[in-house]
């Protein structure tokens, strides 16, 4: 018997009716026109982009709905000819198109072996986003399925087997906490998953890809900590870094601009960061180069010794001639080593400079370090309210970019401790300054 392509009653319009995700209400549709005979056995489907247009959809969403028919058997596939309503279609209870909701099951990918039930010692920077991920979803009464990425495992191989673990659990979404921009890129989910499973990036820094994701803006925060510094008084800002990373050249990217900004005159902005020069010195640079490490072992241990490269870099800078009386730091570790030098110079924190970290680290509250708090708890909250959304319509990508918190303590009341000084009060006497938020 001759084949023949029908076309679709579509009775649902948009916005589509309910709140469970779109490819579920599309997937509940089609099985009830299968189940009233609407769809004999044999007829051929229309086309993914007739349907996509026909329920005003993307195609996205089509795929998923007439997956999960193809997989349990109310559909069949045939090469090169089409998708066919199957001649024995297998029963299975669906929600009424109408319903209120239905619980979203998410997949959280994680990287480098992180297991979200033993965060001990805890990692400063995954262990608030799973924390937040955990509450999130339950606060939402949605499942959570954690998967952890191998660390020695060809990364590609290990995510594909991943997503597919994901896939064979039901999964609706995927959230993806992402190291960086290139691993976004070079473990793109879009081969993965085969265009399956609707993904949200969780990712420390901004980007360009088109995805949707959640992130914090390191420009920003190069902004609010420079424009702080100047608000103190501060003229001559030494943007400072003992090595050289994306996230550092976003946030001298901040910084100038709040120079640019700021309006004042006598303002200027000098950058070391050993990759280039010092502005205006003619000290000479060695460049490191994370990429030629020869195991992530070795990058790790350049990394976890940053505080004792910025000590070394930083006595260096110093000792070129380098003026200032504000420094923004790339970070608290390398803030510290920059305060250990510039100490061992006759330097004094708060006194001759104030100077700003980043991410808020315990060792800066140690030192009474303003910092730059990241927004972790934030991301993770912030990841599953995309994914959600993302679960219902997996087409519509979103961006959401969080605002760091500075956290202000002593080493930046410069203005505060000259005043000090001018009225007579020794130097002990003002270094007690309380840790606020702005």
């Amino acid at each position: 018997m001759r084949s023949e392509q029908i076309t679709i009653e579509n009775s649902i319009h948009t916005p589509l009716a309910g709140d469970m995700p779109a490819y579920r209400t599309v997937e509940a549709h089609l099985r009830q026109q299968i189940v009233s005979g609407a769809l004999p056995a044999g007829m051929l489907l229309p086309s993914r982009r007739e349907l996509a247009s026909s329920y005003r959809v993307s195609m996205t969403t089509i795929e998923r709905a007439v997956g999960a028919l193809l997989a349990d058997g109310a559909l069949v596939a045939r090469d090169r000819k089409g998708t066919f309503v199957a001649g024995r279609i297998v029963a299975k209870e669906t929600p009424p198109i109408t319903a209120s909701r239905e619980t979203t099951h998410i997949g959280i990918i994680l990287p480098d072996g992180f297991d979200p039930n033993e965060m001990s010692p805890p990692d400063q920077w995954l262990a608030p986003i799973v924390c937040a991920l955990k509450d999130a979803t339950a606060a939402n009464e949605s499942q959570a399925t954690f998967v952890s990425l191998e660390p020695d495992g060809e990364a590609r191989t290990t995510l594909t087997a991943a997503i597919q673990s994901l896939l064979e659990r039901g999964v609706d979404v995927v959230i993806y906490v992402a190291s960086n921009e290139a691993e976004m890129s070079s473990r793109t989910l879009q081969s993965a998953a085969a265009g399956l499973l609707p993904v949200v990036f969780v990712v420390a820094q901004e980007h360009c890809l088109p995805c949707s994701s959640v992130t914090y803006g390191s420009r920003d925060a190069g902004y609010q900590a420079t424009r702080h510094l100047l608000e103190q008084g501060c003229q001559s800002i030494l943007f400072f870094a003992a090595i050289r990373m994306e996230y550092v050249e976003l946030r001298l990217s901040g910084a100038r601009e709040a120079i640019r900004r700021s309006g004042c005159l006598e303002a200027e902005l000098s950058d070391a960061i050993k990759g280039h020069a010092v502005h205006d010195t003619d000290l000479y640079v060695k460049r490191i180069d994370l990429a030629e490490q020869s195991s992530r072992v070795e990058q790790m241990n350049a990394l976890h010794d940053i505080e004792r490269t910025a000590y070394s870099w930083a006595t260096e800078v110093i000792k070129s001639g380098a003026t200032f009386d504000g420094v923004v730091a790339a970070n608290d570790s390398q803030a510290i080593g920059f305060i250990r030098a510039a100490s061992e110079q006759g330097l004094r924190v708060g006194v001759d400079y104030a100077i700003v970290g980043f991410d808020d680290t315990l060792a800066a509250a140690a030192y009474d370090l303003t910092s730059m708090h990241p927004p972790l708890r934030e991301l993770g909250h912030e990841a599953v309210r995309l994914a959600f959304d993302m679960a219902r319509d997996s087409g519509h990508r979103q961006m959401s970019c969080l605002h760091s918190q500075m956290i202000v303590r002593s080493s930046s009341h410069l203005a505060t401790r000259r005043l000090g000084d001018a009225n007579g009060l020794s130097t002990s006497s003002q270094t007690d300054f309380k840790g606020k938020s702005l």
